[in-house]
């Protein structure tokens, strides 16, 4: 199934995390890279209630960096908010907006996390869009 769906999705099938949904996943990354009290993890733009809810039930410090005006990635501000975070998640599409990341951004937002945190972007929504996915592989 994990090589199928990887086909499917153009990404390697380690690039795959299979869950019984988007909440366990959620929840199954905190718990494998967050320690509580002394991880945080970082939730870029989203109405998702369950990265409050997976952090609080961690005991997970969870920052969130708010959209600029065009609802895009504020990188300077997520360079600012970096300290001790071992997690980064973005949605895209975003959740409840519809809009999906700049793909330059997300780009510059892997460089930024590079040798600091992991980056996981939550695509629950992509088979609504058409372009299917931001970075191929």
């Amino acid at each position: 199934m994990i090589e199928r769906y990887a086909a499917y999705a153009g990404v390697n099938k380690d690039q795959v995390l299979v869950s019984r949904g988007a909440d366990e996943g959620i929840e199954l990354l905190i718990r494998a890279f967050c320690e509580p009290g002394k991880r945080r993890y970082l939730v870029l733009p989203t109405d998702l209630r369950m990265y409050a809810v997976s952090a609080e039930t961690f005991g997970v410090e969870r920052r969130t960096v708010e959209a600029k005006e065009d609802w895009q990635l504020d990188l300077p501000a997520i360079a600012a908010s970096l300290d001790n975070v071992k997690l980064i998640y973005a949605c895209s599409p975003n959740n409840p907006t519809g809009n999906l990341l700049d793909p330059d951004d997300l780009r510059n937002l892997l460089e930024l996390a590079k040798g600091k945190a992991i980056v996981a972007i939550d695509e629950a929504y992509i088979e609504f869009c058409p372009q299917r996915r931001l970075l191929a592989g």
